[in-house]
């Protein structure tokens, strides 16, 4: 009866093992380095670098989550961009939309602590909050 047991286990190990190995090689581990984030009462915005182990390829995205719903609504492709020795302005790559999901989005997070993020949605003002996390290498102005 001992026996069966280990057989049932032995089989069921090596079926959860080939599952698996079966989605990691179908689906291979990304690694996401976050470059800014963006903490409002209404959203967690968080811009990252996205890499895979097979490319030396990274893109950058844009994540934004609505406390309110527990829910990711978007999670787009994104270009940075210098503003005016003030900040780095991430932006994604979609264009107008009425649909949140496909809108325009803009993320300002500026190098002084002191000053606030602003996320922007279709070129207006959607949310403001804290940094608490700046890209490596911006001016963080006291």
């Amino acid at each position: 009866m001992l026996n069966l047991f280990y057989i049932q286990l032995k089989l069921f190990l090596s079926t959860v093992g080939v599952t698996f190995f079966f989605f990691s090689v179908i689906n291979p581990a990304q690694a996401e380095e976050t470059v800014a984030y963006c903490d409002t009462p209404l959203h967690a915005v968080n811009v990252y670098r996205k890499s895979t182990p097979e490319s030396t390829k990274i893109s950058l995205r844009i994540r934004i989550f609505w406390r309110e719903k527990s829910v990711v609504f978007a999670d787009l492709p994104a270009q940075r961009s210098h503003f005016s020795n003030e900040g780095y302005i991430y932006t994604s790559q979609s264009g107008l939309s009425d649909n949140y999901s496909d809108s325009l989005w803009m993320l300002f997070v500026p190098d002084n602590k002191e000053r606030s993020c602003l996320l922007f949605r279709n070129g207006r003002a959607f949310d403001s909050g804290d940094v608490t996390n700046r890209e490596q290498g911006t001016r963080n102005r006291e």
